[in-house]
């Protein structure tokens, strides 16, 4: 099955007096790199949430960011930190005795003491049940657009594989006229040169010029490596590197074919091949 890297999924949350979001962003990576924002009391969960993604997702970028919060009102969830408190009331109780004078506290200044009041955060306790439910549904999210995606870049590349398939039968039609019109050329060549020349040698030298223009044996494993591929298409496990290694086999065999062409008709179909290696490579680079 074709599943593409990129993709995206978000699930809204809502239950009891706690509500929110998680969003998951996929992109292309040759490895499993997980990125996961949580609110600091919810850190706990990241492990959890780590597993999860690697149990469904082998290959690509993953970004997850979590708002998870109260539905309470701000002065309801506000909290004053007790022992901050006492302490300024020491030290006021203490400066009045040094300086022997009754020093009014301001409560406004008090109010403005760094961490004397602070937020209630969420706890994590009694929220692992719905933080695995969040990521689950939100994964699921994720996969179906990777899933979709890739049915888009399998459609495609099988059209590409097509045209590949037009150019490389032309080349295989083209390469018996190749080979007689260079033996033709080589015996004309000769003749214009010596009429006396060794027969011997000339067959000889003909041998040696359609070894080296002969390329049935780069057609015969162009013709498999494209069968492999159409195969692989099929394969539920995920295909990226088998298909990017099928593509370098590919690119090898092409370029040793426009290397041996002599042909004007041949080098351009193989100009057209090597264009649309790349454009199939650049698809396989977004499979996992």
């Amino acid at each position: 099955m074709v599943l593409s890297m990129t993709g995206f999924g978000r699930t809204d949350f809502e239950k009891d007096s706690v509500t929110g979001f998680l969003e998951m962003r996929s992109l292309n990576h040759r490895h499993l790199d997980i990125s996961v924002k949580l609110p600091e009391t919810l850190r706990p969960f990241e492990k959890t949430a780590r597993e999860l993604i690697k149990a469904r997702i082998n290959r690509g970028k993953i970004d997850c960011y979590l708002n998870f919060e109260t539905k309470k009102r701000a002065e309801e969830s506000l909290e004053i930190d007790g022992a901050i408190l006492r302490n300024l009331v020491a030290i006021n109780t203490q400066l009045n005795r040094e300086f022997k004078k009754d020093l009014e506290i301001n409560l406004i200044d008090l109010m403005k003491w760094p961490g004397i009041i602070s937020a209630r955060d969420i706890s994590f306790e009694g929220n692992e049940e719905v933080l695995t439910e969040l990521f689950n549904s939100t994964l699921e999210e994720l996969l179906s657009a990777r899933k979709s995606e890739g049915q888009s870049i399998k459609k495609a590349m099988e059209e590409k594989l097509k045209s590949l398939e037009k150019s490389f039968s032309l080349i295989a039609d083209l390469t018996p006229k190749n080979l007689d019109e260079a033996t033709n050329r080589l015996h004309s060549r000769l003749k214009q040169l010596n009429e006396n020349i060794d027969h011997t040698r000339v067959e000889q030298e003909v041998i040696i010029l359609i070894q080296k223009l002969d390329i049935s044996e780069e057609l015969d494993r162009i013709e498999s490596h494209v069968k492999e591929m159409k195969k692989v298409l099929f394969r539920k496990e995920p295909i990226g590197r088998r298909l990017d290694f099928i593509l370098q086999e590919l690119a090898r065999e092409t370029n040793t074919l426009g290397a041996k062409s002599n042909n004007m008709d041949i080098s351009a179909a193989t100009i057209e091949m090597k264009v649309l290696l790349e454009q199939l490579r650049e698809q396989v680079q977004n499979i996992e």
